[in-house]
C-alpha cells in the first residue's frame, strides 16, 4: 500500500527527533549531499536507517523495510508511506508523525486491492482490507475438517470508527 498524507512536524523537526531520542540510539554519518542516521533499539537488536538530504527524508524502517518519505511540497510536509497497511505509523523506531486532518480521510495512491489509478481513501481502504480478510479466513476455515481459524484484526481495522479522533490538535 503507499499512501501519502500531510504532517504537522517540519523537515528539521524530525532530524532533530532522529537524532535525539531516549527511546533508540543514534549514530550518524556524513556524506557528500545527504546525512546517514542510524536508529538502533536500546532493548532489541533492531536499527532503522534515515537518509536526510536538503529536501527530504527517507526512513526505512527496522523489521519489516517499510519506507517512510518525509518532503516538502507547496509550502506542506508531507509523508509518503510505503508497506503494509497494518505497519503504517506502527514502528517503533520512527519520529512523531502528526497528519494533519483525518488520517482516514486521506487517500490510498496504490494497492494491490484496486486496480492501478483507482483511488479510495484509508477509511475505505480499511473496510476493504478487513473484508478481504474475512474472505481468506472463510476460505481457510471451510477448508479445514476441524473449523479452527483465527478471529483476529491488526492495525487501523481494529479500531476504524467514523467519528474516532486520529491525532491530538497541536
Amino acid at each position: 500500500m503507499k499512501i501519502q498524507f500531510t504532517i504537522r512536524e517540519s523537515l528539521s523537526d524530525i532530524v532533530e527527533q532522529l537524532s535525539n531520542s531516549d527511546f533508540w540510539a543514534t549514530s550518524i554519518q556524513c556524506l557528500p549531499g545527504k546525512k546517514i542516521i542510524k536508529i538502533k533499539d536500546l532493548a532489541y537488536d533492531l536499527e532503522a536507517t534515515a537518509e536526510v538530504m536538503a529536501k527530504e527524508i527517507i526512513i526505512h524502517t527496522a523489521w519489516s523495510n517499510f519506507t517512510y518519505r518525509i518532503f516538502q511540497s507547496d509550502g506542506k510536509v508531507c509523508c509518503e508511506y510505503e508497506g503494509a497497511f497494518r505497519g503504517l505509523l506502527e514502528q517503533k523506531l520512527l519520529p512523531h508523525l502528526t497528519p494533519v486532518g483525518n488520517m482516514l480521510d486521506y487517500e490510498v495512491l496504490e494497492s494491490s486491492l484496486y486496480k492501478p489509478g483507482e483511488r479510495k481513501t484509508l477509511r475505505e481502504y480499511a473496510r476493504d482490507n478487513e473484508r478481504q480478510r474475512k474472505l481468506r479466513e472463510q476460505g481457510k476455515t471451510s477448508s479445514k475438517a476441524n473449523g479452527s481459524g483465527g478471529n483476529h484484526s491488526y492495525g487501523f481495522a481494529s479500531y476504524i470508527r467514523d467519528d474516532a479522533p486520529t491525532s491530538s490538535n497541536k
